[in-house]
Parts: C-alpha cells; structure tokens; sequence
C-alpha cells in the first residue's frame, strides 16, 4: 500500500490482516467480503487511520482495535470517508472518529463497539449520511451508545439502530447549537428485547422516547431541549 500512488485503488484478497492501516493520500481500498477479508488491529490502535484525505472502504472488515476507523481532518478541508458493504465491529474506543469530515456509510454494519461516548460514530464538525445500515449492541458508557453529533449532522435512510446502549441517548445525543439528525424511513426498534437504552434520542436539555419503525423526523438540538418534527 505505501507504493500506492494517490487515487489508486487497492484489491485486498482474502485473509485475516493483522495491521494498523495508517493512510495519508486519497485510496480506495476493495476486499472480497465482509466475512473474507479482515482488517484487525489488534487491540493496539486506530485500525484504520486516515488522515487529512479521502478514503474508501469496501466489502471488507474493520475489527479489533483501540478504534476502527478514524477520519482525522483539518478544519474546513473536506476530508471524505465513504463504506459501502463494510463491517466495523467490536473496537475498544469507538467504531468510526470523525473530525471535520464528510461520511458516508452504505449497506455498512457497525455493531458491539464500546466507548465513553458515541460508540459507534462520534462526530464533530463533520456530516454524515447512513443507507440501509445496520447499527446494533454498541455501548457507550456515557452519552450517544449509536451515535454522537458535536456541531454535527446525520442524514439516516432505511437503516435500522437496536440494542444500543448508553447513560444517555441510547441511539445518538445531539450537542451543539447546529447538531441534526434527519431519520427517513428508519427502525429504531421496537418492543423491550430491541429497544435503544435509556432512550432513542438525547439533546443537551433533554431525551425523547422511543421513535419506533419506519419513523420519519428530523431531531434538532436546542438550548430548551430537544425538537423532533
């Protein structure tokens, strides 16, 4: 990978890798499966760290590590991280880190990553879209057990968030005064055994419930709490 020259595209074959990828040009890195080719890092880092460019990751794994897959940006620079048929699970200290980026997560499974918050996305200053994902029994032991959004946003179609879990905001907390998070067609469980803990959604202020199946609604955080329209 280090001969890779910026824009190439990189075939991994099948295997279990154990790496800490670092990248610092644009790349696009293609396996043969989620369950075929895997990236481990072993408990001892970022598995996959880019910094300051665009990456993409498909049809491969993302396991094991401190975190799995950082977007380290530069302030108002455009970083880009795109996953499509990608599995990134059980990371110590999160699952995705983004820091002013643009994310985009495609057929991506984020499940049974810990940390103290969002643990399976934690986001500040960036924007993030999910399509038809699957986010599932990840564990923050603070706040956003899914997601946290720190003067941040998230566009989420048809994807489906269970089984999380947190002291607060079970499936994301809002911070920030420009914080969104825009659901469209989404399952957010339903029934005990599949429900987002303590709750769906948490602001600064204050938390909603629960929002059910195939909800549509944009949550925005307030200085007074919570909106969901």
């Amino acid at each position: 990978m280090n001969a890779a020259p910026a824009g190439a595209t990189i075939e991994v074959c099948p295997g279990t890798y154990p790496e800490n990828v670092y990248v610092e040009r644009d790349l696009t890195l293609v396996g043969a499966g989620e369950a075929q080719t895997v990236i481990d890092g072993g408990g001892l880092g970022w598995t996959v760290h880019a910094f300051h460019t665009s990456l993409v990751l498909r049809d491969l794994a993302v396991v094991d590590g401190v975190g799995g897959v950082y977007l380290e940006g530069v302030f108002g620079l455009g970083h880009t991280l795109t996953t499509e048929r990608v599995a990134i699970s059980d990371n110590l200290d999160r699952g995705i880190r983004a820091y002013s980026g643009t994310l985009s997560l495609v057929d991506t499974t984020l499940a049974r990553n810990v940390g103290v918050n969002g643990a399976a996305v934690d986001l500040l200053y960036s924007d993030l879209t999910l399509e038809r994902c699957l986010v599932e029994d990840n564990v923050a032991t603070s706040q956003g057990g899914a997601l946290v959004l720190d003067q941040s946003s998230a566009v989420d179609t048809d994807s489906v968030f269970r089984r999380n879990t947190a002291a607060t905001g079970g499936g994301a907390f809002l911070r920030g005064t420009v914080s969104t998070l825009e659901l469209v067609g989404s399952d957010w469980a339903t029934g005990m055994a599949d429900e987002n803990v303590p709750d769906d959604v948490a602001c600064t202020a204050d938390s909603i419930g629960w929002l059910g199946v195939g909800v549509s609604v944009t949550c925005t955080n307030l200085s007074t709490g919570c909106s969901c329209q």
